[in-house]
Formats: C-alpha cells, sequence, structure tokens
C-alpha cells in the first residue's frame, strides 16, 4: 500500500512537471514565428510559471525517484538529457534575440519543436516506467 502511494505521487508529480513544461514551452512558439516579442514571451511564462504546484513538480520526481524506484533513474536521467538540450536552443534563441533581435531565422523554429518533442517522448518514457516499476511492486503481471 505504500509503495502504491509512493509510485502514484511520483506519476502525479511527473505529470505536474510535464504540464509545466509543455506550458513554458508554448510561449516560444509565437516568438519563433515573429508574433510576439522576447519581452512579451517572458510575461507569459512569469503568468504561467507562478501558478502553484501541487504535486511537487520536479524537486519530488527525483526524491521518490530516488528513494522508492531506482529502476526508474535511467527514464528520469534520460529526462533531464533531453531537457538540457532543450535549455541549450532556449539560451541559443535568447542569445539571439538580443544579438539581432529576432528569432524567426535560421531554422530555430524546426529546431526548437524538435527538441520540444524529445522532451515530451522522454517523459512520457519516464511515466511509463514509474507504471511498470509500480505494478512490479504490486504484482501486477502483464
Amino acid at each position: 500500500m505504500f509503495l502504491r502511494e509512493k509510485a502514484e505521487q511520483l506519476y502525479l508529480a511527473t505529470d505536474e512537471f510535464d504540464k509545466a513544461f509543455s506550458s513554458q514551452a508554448l510561449t516560444y512558439f509565437p516568438l519563433l514565428k515573429g508574433e510576439i516579442d522576447f519581452n512579451q514571451m517572458l510575461n507569459m511564462q512569469v503568468e504561467w510559471g507562478s501558478r502553484p504546484t501541487k504535486h511537487g513538480g520536479p524537486e519530488t520526481m527525483i526524491m521518490l525517484a530516488e528513494i522508492y524506484f531506482p529502476p526508474v533513474q535511467p527514464a528520469l536521467e534520460e529526462v533531464w538529457a533531453k531537457r538540457d538540450a532543450y535549455n541549450k536552443l532556449t539560451s541559443e534563441i535568447k542569445w539571439t534575440w538580443k544579438e539581432y533581435g529576432s528569432v524567426t531565422g535560421g531554422g530555430l523554429l524546426q529546431r526548437f519543436k524538435a527538441v520540444s518533442l524529445d522532451v515530451d517522448r522522454a517523459i512520457e518514457a519516464f511515466k511509463k516506467s514509474i507504471v511498470s516499476a509500480a505494478q512490479t511492486h504490486a504484482g501486477v503481471k502483464r
């Protein structure tokens, strides 16, 4: 019963992280299409990012995975690796905006779509690993 609750908490924290990541990523699309400027994008991020977390977000994900579900660690590490690539590109976008005042060229939109999808896929794989670990602990046969 205890581990089932921890698995549920881990899954909910991961889902919350997924939604927060997606919300933040969505703010880049109008910027990369030239529909808004960088400051407008930042305002959107601040507005969406100021919402309180209900399930603990990434801190809870890390804690629960490390303490109770070591088998999910490789999938979580993949999430962080994909997020690092995403963060590297968002830093490039910021630099490009500061340098040129525009980010609509140079294939940034296509690259952003690709790295965003990579993060999404990694999060989904992590969720599947959580479900698998929870089923294993519960003795559920697949």
